[in-house]
């Protein structure tokens, strides 16, 4: 009996843990394409949204499938650490839209992210954004 009881509060507290984490997913066959290396090329935007910062030095981030990211200027490493695929709510639209984080799987600003064919765009996800213009390097 004391064996059954244990077992089924494991049960209960692994499935409290899971459910602190709503929004976060790991990468997912749908959010692989995120998986690779990406070099910075522009960031548009801030209180015009016409400002425009072109890549004066290598700038790239490496995504891994185990949610590894480093982040590289000049082919040095910079930093590096988690990132985190979740879903946030746009302050431009309204919905909720995929996201990246790189502090905590529920908390800390998530970035908005596209990707369209070799091309990934992190936006900021509050007024006066920047959008960073990142490839995909082969």
């Amino acid at each position: 009996m004391r064996n059954n009881l244990l077992l089924f509060v494991a049960l209960i507290l692994s499935a409290s843990f899971t459910a602190c984490r709503k929004g976060y997913k790991q990468p997912e066959p749908e959010n692989k394409s995120i998986i690779g290396n990406w070099q910075f090329v522009k960031a548009v935007g801030g209180i015009t949204g016409k400002v425009v910062v072109n890549a004066t030095y290598k700038l790239t981030y490496t995504f891994n499938a185990d949610s590894v990211f480093k982040q590289s200027k000049n082919d040095t490493l910079e930093n590096s650490g988690r990132f985190y695929i979740r879903t946030d709510k746009s302050i431009f639209s309204g919905n909720t839209e995929p996201s990246i984080s790189f502090s905590a799987p529920t908390t800390g600003v998530g970035f908005l992210y596209t990707i369209k064919s070799d091309t990934l765009v992190i936006t900021e996800n509050h007024v006066e954004p920047f959008a960073f213009t990142y490839v995909r390097l082969k």
